[in-house]
């Protein structure tokens, strides 16, 4: 004869999972989720990333020890002007899709205004190390402004979801390319790779950049 174990009951009951169970409720509570990031983000912007790519950094020391940048390296610091001079696409497609979230509106705003420092400090880079003319320089960026960044090139990036989720990743992505080429300049200047109190060379801007990121 067979016999069954009956399975045993807990002796306290289960814990239910409170709401809000409605989709406007669950949106209140996403929308004041958010806000909670976004007060977090402008605060940090103000305190640890409130820096001027014309005020801060070491431009001097860029025109001593540009020249033992290698000619890979100045490409890269070209490649990442390329890509940060499109801020202003990024930005005008962030606003056209968070229209009608004022919370994710603003955050498009300030995280522009913080872009729009990096490009111009890796011009700076290449123009006080002397690694390209003032000409070269507006040449390249002419031809970067010929074309258009558009959601429409990333299939899925166009809801809000897909939007913030590409946007993270994104960012990470960058922090690590930024870690890596700050570690690389540090090498061709003849510095340890961690960065320290030892100087404020090339090598810093990469570093503000990052914190930015």
């Amino acid at each position: 004869m067979l016999t069954y174990e009956l399975p045993s009951v807990p002796d306290s009951p289960p814990v239910l999972a409170r709401g809000p169970w409605t989709q406007e409720a669950r949106q209140r509570a996403l929308d004041q989720d958010v806000l909670s990031h976004v007060v977090e983000y402008f605060g940090r912007a103000m305190q640890a990333r409130n820096w001027s790519p014309w005020h801060n950094l070491p431009l001097e020391e860029m025109g001593q020890m540009g020249h033992r940048l290698s000619p890979d390296t100045i490409h890269l610091v070209e490649g990442f002007l390329g890509v940060e001079e499109y801020v202003g696409d990024y930005v005008q497609e962030g606003l056209t899709i968070f229209r009608h979230n004022r919370t994710r509106r603003n955050v498009q705003l300030q995280w522009g205004a913080e872009e729009a420092r990096h490009g111009i400090a890796w011009e700076l880079v290449l123009l006080h190390s002397y690694a390209r003319t003032e000409t070269q320089l507006q040449t390249y960026l002419d031809q970067v402004r010929d074309a258009h960044w558009s959601v429409q090139q990333h299939p899925g990036i166009e809801s809000q979801l897909g939007g913030t989720a590409y946007a993270m990743v994104q960012e990470r992505a960058t922090y690590f390319y930024y870690q890596e080429l700050r570690a690389r300049i540090r090498h061709e200047y003849g510095l340890p790779t961690e960065f320290g109190p030892d100087s404020i060379v090339l090598s810093r801007t990469g570093e503000m950049i990052m914190v930015s990121q």
